[in-house]
């Protein structure tokens, strides 16, 4: 029996940005899932045919256009004010929402702390698991960016929770919030681009007393990556995830310590891409090549982040990173 779409307590956010090869999916598995939910897919000014595929879909979807690339947690952030459902649900272009139960969803209404709702995702072929992990810890992690893409190996993530939990941070890849908690805490984070922004957000959920729930009944495919093409920018993909990560060291650390952190990720980023510049001299090799490629790409990354420029095209009037690029600006005293 379908649910009449005046009783779906949900509306369903998707952000897109060049991803006409799998958009397509992802709407029809909604509308399949919950026939007649509303979904609206916040479009970060593709270029490519992903506009025409949305409005090639079925369902009840509502296009919203962005001249230029807005970021993902600033799109969402205009879908959950655009939404008048209590709950919006947050789902990556590049993931198939396979279950969703509106009852489970419904038992949250009389709830009035909600918190972060997370629905179990699985790579194609593998158990699904709750992306739900612990805070990063800021060292380990400061180093992961400058050797990780060296010796991923050796930086193994940490675990996944299999249990509500009174703090953590959620995969923005699949999840529900109630909007009203949300917003009021001011959503994503409009200083992240891309990257870091659901931990962000899960940091403001735990320091407002607000757990992190897991959803049961809804499940979700995801094949990570596939949303955007990022072959040849893995370099600039890098850079970002970097001013990200300077950006929520900042807003949850002490200045002094965010700018060590800072400091050891530009000049370790720029030793070790002098360092991959002498090893592809001296063993010409494709994978070699393709790493001091990408280091090269990263320290001129940041050396124009320090100067106001994150590769953003075209720059927004209101811009990213503004916190990042004060702490690369700055001089070690």
């Amino acid at each position: 029996m379908t649910t009449p779409v005046s009783d779906i307590p949900v509306t369903f956010v998707v952000v897109s940005y060049n991803s006409e090869a799998v958009i397509g999916e992802c709407l029809e598995a909604i509308e399949r899932t919950v026939p007649g939910a509303t979904c609206l897919v916040m479009d970060n000014g593709s270029t490519d045919g992903t506009e025409a595929a949305v409005l090639n879909c079925k369902g009840n979807i509502e296009l919203i256009s962005s001249a230029s690339n807005d970021g993902f947690g600033r799109a969402c952030n205009k879908g959950a004010k655009l939404a008048k459902t209590p709950f919006v649900a947050f789902v990556n272009p590049d993931c198939t929402v396979e279950r969703f139960d509106l009852g489970e969803v419904r038992q949250f209404e009389r709830d009035g702390r909600v918190g972060l709702l997370a629905a179990a995702i699985h790579d194609p072929g593998k158990p699904p698991e709750y992306l739900v992990k612990d805070f990063p810890r800021p060292w380990r992690h400061t180093w992961q960016h400058v050797l990780g893409p060296l010796v991923p190996s050796q930086l193994p993530a940490p675990p996944s929770f299999k249990k509500n939990r009174s703090s953590g941070w959620v995969s923005g890849a699949f999840f529900v919030v109630s909007r009203d908690e949300f917003l009021g805490l001011g959503g994503f984070d409009r200083a992240i681009f891309l990257y870091y922004e659901d931990t962000e957000l899960g940091r403001r959920y735990c320091d407002a007393g607000l757990p992190v729930r897991l959803l049961e009944l809804a499940v979700g495919s995801h094949e990570i990556g596939l949303s955007t093409d990022r072959t040849g920018l893995e370099g600039q993909f890098m850079t970002w995830s970097i001013l990200s990560w300077l950006e929520y060291l900042s807003a949850t650390n002490r200045e002094t310590v965010a700018l060590r952190h800072a400091n050891l990720i530009r000049s370790g980023c720029a030793m070790v891409s002098k360092a991959l510049e002498v090893a592809a001299r001296l063993f010409p090799r494709e994978p070699i090549r393709r790493k001091a490629a990408q280091y090269s790409q990263v320290s001129c990354g940041l050396d124009s982040a320090a100067k106001g420029s994150t590769g953003i095209a075209p720059p927004p009037t209101d811009p990213f990173y503004g916190r990042a690029v004060k702490l690369l600006s700055t001089r070690r005293g």
